[in-house]
């Protein structure tokens, strides 16, 4: 049994949903004894760090989460929690933490021209190899949202940094918790999943799910429902790709703060979408295709530029790259690759023409491909896409 610290902090039921659904039992408690006898101990955490460390004494829970960690009893910090880890942070002041590791938690806000929260898809670099590691790559994205990071004052913990701004520490790890964590779960599962902030969680995918299904984001996750929705609004069968929109019973209402006209933008029927097109297959996994924004109707056929991005990314010596549509005559829209080479690396535009065709369809592979160095960025890291798209409409004297 693993035990999730219910100290009235967190998001308890989507870290216990997420652990059922790879087989283990998982109960959400603050009883000592209980958490004690567990095989694992999972710290979850949402809101302030000054709030949530009130409230782990008022429950009586920071020396027992202490003396866990040091009988080396498996322990997992998520978010806040993750934070709360350790000595202190400077959110309202200067905050005691956990002080399980040396070290400080600070805030975006000390950087320039940042958003804050820190929200979206980012990449992960790793700094060390451990199991808990096993089958993430460098480069795999993850999903954040948060508004400080920790700085600890031992480098040797770093399991992954994440560039936003600046390169900050996105998970740490010990050998020793690591090795605890291979010795109490053997076979232990990684565990991806699709939603977004304002859907929540509502898709599980354990690894035998991916070795199963390469590429599936999961099934749907218990509670939640899932609509793929044509362009003409119509909910569309297993295997035909459309907008995804979703809902999960119980979860609160939510909007947009002084913008609750894009709040009905994203709603249908009862169920909310972040944008993005997939299909569901057969049996019952979803795949998730591109941004709906980003979808490019070349001769009348939909293209993902999603797909070609990770086609390009298999490619010796690409360390980034932006697929998307540009104006043309015969078919409408024509696919426009630009490609940041890794540092010091020269690319060939046929040699990568050859390479695609080993795994793209022809009228997948980009009519126009374009070599350039440091592609423009948003805030948060990502390519800015318009930047590189918008010109060429506007010489065409249209949007599409």
């Amino acid at each position: 049994m693993i035990a999730i610290i219910d100290y009235g902090m967190g998001n308890l039921r989507s870290v216990q949903k997420g652990l059922e659904r790879v087989g283990f039992d998982a109960v959400v408690t603050r009883d000592v004894s209980q958490i004690q006898a567990a095989r694992g101990v999972v710290l979850p955490g949402v809101g302030a760090f000054s709030a949530c460390m009130e409230n782990l004494a008022k429950f009586g829970l920071v020396e027992p989460i202490r003396e866990i960690v040091r009988q080396k009893k498996p322990f997992l910090g998520i978010c806040l929690g993750f934070q709360l880890l350790f000595s202190e942070s400077e959110e309202f002041g200067q905050q005691k933490g956990l002080g399980l590791f040396s070290g400080r938690v600070v805030g975006f806000h000390a950087e320039q021209d940042l958003k804050v929260p820190h929200m979206g898809w980012n990449r992960i670099e790793k700094q060390q190899d451990s199991p808990f590691l096993d089958g993430i790559s460098n480069g795999d994205y993850v999903y954040f949202v948060h508004s400080f990071y920790v700085v600890p004052q031992d480098n040797g913990i770093i399991a992954t940094t994440t560039e936003y701004g600046r390169s900050f520490v996105s998970s740490v790890a010990t050998e020793r918790l690591f090795q605890a964590i291979t010795a109490h779960f053997p076979g232990a599962d990684l565990v991806h999943g699709y939603g977004s902030t304002e859907s929540g969680a509502v898709t599980f995918a354990s690894s035998d799910d991916a070795m199963k299904k390469p590429g599936t984001v999961g099934r749907i996750s218990p509670g939640a429902e899932l609509r793929f929705v044509g362009d003409d609004g119509k909910i569309l069968p297993q295997g035909e790709i459309g907008e995804i929109y979703s809902r999960i019973a119980g979860n609160p209402d939510f909007t947009y703060h002084n913008k609750s006209e894009k709040r009905a933008e994203i709603e249908r029927d009862g169920f909310i979408t972040s944008g993005d097109v997939g299909y569901i297959d057969e049996d019952g996994y979803v795949f998730i295709c591109d941004r709906k924004r980003d979808m490019v109707i070349s001769g009348g056929v939909n293209i993902y530029p999603a797909e070609i991005e990770a086609a390009l990314h298999a490619v010796p010596g690409v360390h980034d790259c932006a697929v998307f549509g540009i104006p043309d005559e015969e078919f409408g829209e024509a696919l426009m690759a630009v490609v940041e080479p890794q540092p010091g690396v020269t690319l060939d535009i046929a040699a990568i023409r050859v390479q695609l065709k080993t795994s793209l369809a022809d009228y997948k592979v980009p009519k126009h491909v374009e070599i350039q160095a440091n592609l423009p960025r948003e805030d948060s890291g990502k390519i800015f896409k318009r930047r590189l798209r918008d010109p060429y409409w506007e010489r065409a004297g249209r949007r599409i």
